[in-house]
């Protein structure tokens, strides 16, 4: 049986999954997510407005703010909302406001409506006034204007990021977020240290959400899943009648590594492990490696080890591995 088990062709599919985009118009605006193709079925089962596609094919070109959205299964994810017309100039608008510098861009006709509403608002860019740290991003809603993204900034040196984990049940969540933002976080969450998943053996990304802490603001959470394990055990496991119904004994032999794996499967679940090992064969008899032949004219009958392939709470397998034995006339000193 291939040692791994070719378990690898699971990782790299659990790594990567094709993106779709949903949209969907209400009013004078449209409203546009990116996510998971095989995730669309569910988000359009939350929200009945939402068809495949983009909101440009729509003729929706005009980006006027960004928000998150959360559906069940799903998760969080970004949703970004357009108007139709022509592209327009933007410009950008300031205002400073204990300690900080909120930022707005918009279409350049648009401004003198804003700085009616908003009389701190001012010509030009928080850098310009020495304010490049970004902080936070909300919507704001002007008269006439409508919804607008600002991004609030503070002053300093740009500031070293961190990296936080927390492990729950079989998953590891990591954050980045600024060094000495990474304290208040801590407070707040308990369970949280310093480092990545990837330096636990956590390396297989299975969602990002995004979380909110006191002071620290909206952070983005990514949840990683341990990659491929060997692991070995202490007993064997496939023995002779060792197979308890409704599993039964399936054998493959790996040429390769100079191994015949033994294992004990449930003959539902065969499709699938032999998409993973094409060498997977139902046996007839209660020790299948000891009859098949090795390279060498000899037959899989010295027990080696037993070891569990696979990816934890995804597919694994538990199988005891066998080497060539002597061949026939061969005396043991």
């Amino acid at each position: 049986m291939v040692r791994a088990l070719s378990f690898a062709c699971l990782a790299g599919a659990a790594q990567s999954a094709d993106i779709c985009s949903l949209y969907a118009i209400s009013g004078d605006s449209c409203s546009e997510s990116e996510l998971r193709c095989d995730y669309t079925k569910y988000a359009k089962l939350a929200e009945k407005s939402l068809a495949d596609g983009t909101c440009a094919d729509q003729g929706y070109t005009i980006e006027t703010s960004t928000s998150t959205k959360t559906y069940p299964i799903v998760g969080d994810i970004k949703v970004t909302t357009y108007s139709q017309g022509l592209e327009a100039d933007t410009c950008s608008l300031f205002a400073i406001t204990y300690g900080n510098c909120l930022e707005t861009e918009l279409r350049c006709d648009y401004t003198k409506y804003a700085k009616l509403a908003d009389k701190t608002l001012a010509d030009g860019t928080c850098a310009d006034q020495g304010y490049t740290i970004e902080t936070d991003t909300s919507t704001k809603t002007y008269p006439i204007v409508g919804d607008v993204k600002v991004t609030v900034y503070e002053q300093g040196l740009e500031a070293d990021t961190c990296s936080l984990f927390a492990i729950t049940g079989d998953s590891c969540s990591e954050s980045e977020l600024r060094c000495d933002y990474t304290k208040y976080a801590k407070l707040a969450e308990k369970s949280l240290a310093d480092g990545t998943c990837a330096d636990q053996g956590y390396t297989i990304e299975t969602s990002t959400s995004t979380k909110t802490y006191p002071i620290v603001g909206d952070i983005k959470v990514t949840t990683y899943s341990q990659g491929m394990l060997e692991t070995k055990e202490a007993e064997t496991c496939c023995v002779d009648d060792a197979c308890v119904a409704p599993k039964v004994k399936y054998y493959s032999v790996d040429l390769k590594h100079g191994f015949c794996g033994e294992a004990c499967m449930d003959p539902a679940k065969f499709g699938i492990y032999k998409i993973f090992e094409k060498n997977l064969t139902l046996s007839e008899s209660l020790n299948p490696c000891s009859e098949q032949f090795t390279p060498f004219g000899t037959h899989y009958t010295e027990y080696n080890d037993t070891v569990t392939h696979g990816l934890p709470g995804v597919l694994t397998v538990t199988l005891d591995l066998y080497g060539p034995g002597p061949a026939l006339g061969a005396v043991s000193v």
